[in-house]
């Protein structure tokens, strides 16, 4: 973490004041489930002491014969905004591939397994592999906080690999994407959200979220007013403004006026972890 610290304090990234362990945070924050169009920003230099990129991720497990099931449920978390590793995107030419691998699954936030019949029909899997190394690095885990989730992508059964005393994957909790897809998405997503300190935000609602206190004379905000901050359209910024008041983050409140919008204590914690870049309003 020190060599980690040093090198991006000489590349300028981050300002040489404060306590590391506050910067330490700050980032982790930045960095957990950004956006796949912006994290590149962030990481795109930075490799951890295994050679894999050193980003928040959710690694997924699966088989070759369940690809196209893989490609959907990895785009259906990434429109959430969660980063996925996937070793088809994420191992260059040249890597020494089983290194990055057991780097992405212990630098890993989650780590997805997707079991199905074709797993079950095979005799020989690296899956197998990347399981009994999920399996350590569960050991070394609290207990209380999720971290491997089973999914059933077609009729099968969980393997009854040991993780612990009398405990077996098992034990673990599965979500089932056979019949109810979109249910099972959620519940995965509800799992990651619930783990983080910050909700998923995409670009546009950061703006937004940022202009409910950048302007130097109003707290409370029109709609006209934060189009104009974030140079992003009334309708689009409404929409972005329910988002953000059903998740807490923002008030509204009705007045001579018209409804006006604020920023609400959790939504400044928030805000708080964001950097400028993130926020980019034009005021």
């Amino acid at each position: 973490m020190v060599m980690f610290m040093q090198d991006f304090q000489n590349q300028k990234r981050i300002k040489r004041e404060g306590c590391p362990s506050k910067a330490c945070t700050r980032w982790s924050l930045r960095w957990r489930f950004m956006p796949p169009g912006d994290a590149h920003r962030y990481v795109k230099k930075t490799k951890s002491y295994k050679g894999v990129e050193a980003m928040a991720h959710v690694f997924l497990s699966y088989v070759r014969e369940d690809q196209e099931l893989i490609a959907k449920l990895a785009l259906d978390l990434r429109k959430a905004g969660v980063e996925v590793w996937l070793d088809r995107d994420r191992i260059s030419p040249g890597q020494r591939w089983q290194l990055a691998i057991q780097g992405a699954i212990e630098d890993g936030v989650f780590f997805i397994a997707c079991f199905s019949s074709n797993y079950e029909s095979r005799n020989r899997s690296y899956m197998n592999e990347e399981l009994i190394l999920a399996a350590k690095e569960l050991r070394l885990r609290p207990v209380e906080r999720a971290w491997f989730i089973p999914v059933i992508l077609s009729d099968c059964s969980v393997p009854q690999l040991e993780i612990g005393p009398g405990e077996t994957f098992r034990d673990i909790q599965w979500v089932d994407l056979r019949k109810e897809w979109d249910k099972g998405i959620r519940s995965i997503l509800n799992t990651i959200q619930s783990s983080v300190v910050q909700p998923l935000l995409t670009p546009d609602e950061m703006r937004v979220l940022g202009s409910l206190t950048g302007h130097p004379e109003f707290t409370l905000r029109s709609i006209s007013g934060i189009s104009k901050d974030t140079a992003i359209d009334q309708e689009r910024v409404k929409s972005i403004l329910d988002t953000l008041v059903e998740t807490g983050l923002a008030g509204e409140t009705a007045g001579k006026k018209g409804i006006r919008w604020s920023i609400t204590q959790k939504g400044a914690a928030v805000l708080e972890s964001l950097s400028p870049n993130e926020i980019h309003i034009t005021t």
